[in-house]
């Protein structure tokens, strides 16, 4: 305790203290129930993106083919699931602040770590693995050997199947925030919407001036090489 011989000095420093517990009270829960759910939507959306390529290369005799396309797969944390979840993880209430005061029960799932713990993060993790599962069977085989060019009757190529698989990462990303949001705000919604908007713009930028890694109408075929003592999967673009 702080003793003071002037009393309005010790009124200052009394409504200072008691405005930083208040302060704590009312931000300090609401931010560890933001940032344990920002840690975990990281390794959820990571295995979104990458467990995809590793279930294609049984595909592909794990020969290095990529399923997405070299450069709209670096944006994907730069520009397509990266803002929405930072102003969730700054704007998100699940409760009114005043209301709060009123709800000392509502603070335990911090002291009691419920929010996150190895349970929780595995959980989060395991979700990942299985919605990319769902995410890559719908997408890859919904569309590979299913649609058929009209001019020559060839099937698409590969790179259409895996860009309909990306396309479905990025609304699925995105889609995420929305169920586990509990306020939404203008800027929030404009962020999602627009985190979406970009893809498709880039996607038809790098359509029309031809950023793609190869040209379209490519077939994927697997050959062995018999003359060598162990059998080499081969992808061969023709």
């Amino acid at each position: 305790f702080f003793f003071f011989n002037d009393t309005a000095t010790t009124e200052i420093y009394t409504e200072q203290i008691v405005g930083s517990v208040r302060c704590v009270q009312e931000t300090g829960r609401e931010s560890y129930r933001r940032n344990t759910t920002l840690i975990c939507y990281n390794f959820f959306k990571n295995m979104l993106m990458i467990l995809p390529t590793f279930w294609f290369g049984f595909e592909n005799g794990f020969s290095g083919v990529r399923i997405y396309d070299a450069y709209i797969f670096q944006m994907f944390n730069i520009f397509y699931a990266s803002l929405p979840i930072v102003i969730y993880s700054v704007y998100d209430e699940e409760f009114i602040t005043p209301h709060l005061e009123e709800m000392p029960n509502a603070y335990i799932q911090g002291m009691k770590n419920e929010l996150y713990n190895g349970f929780i993060l595995l959980r989060w993790i395991v979700n990942g693995g299985l919605q990319a599962i769902v995410m890559y069977i719908g997408a890859y085989y919904g569309v590979e050997g299913n649609f058929y060019s009209q001019d020559h009757g060839h099937s698409n190529d590969i790179w259409v199947s895996g860009m309909t698989v990306y396309s479905a990462l990025v609304v699925l990303a995105n889609s995420k925030i929305v169920i586990f949001s509990n306020s939404f705000s203008f800027l929030s919604v404009i962020i999602l919407v627009g985190s979406v908007l970009m893809y498709v713009l880039q996607f038809a930028i790098a359509s029309l001036f031809q950023f793609f890694d190869v040209h379209l109408y490519l077939s994927l075929i697997h050959i062995s090489e018999p003359t060598r003592q162990a059998e080499i999967s081969y992808a061969v673009f023709c």
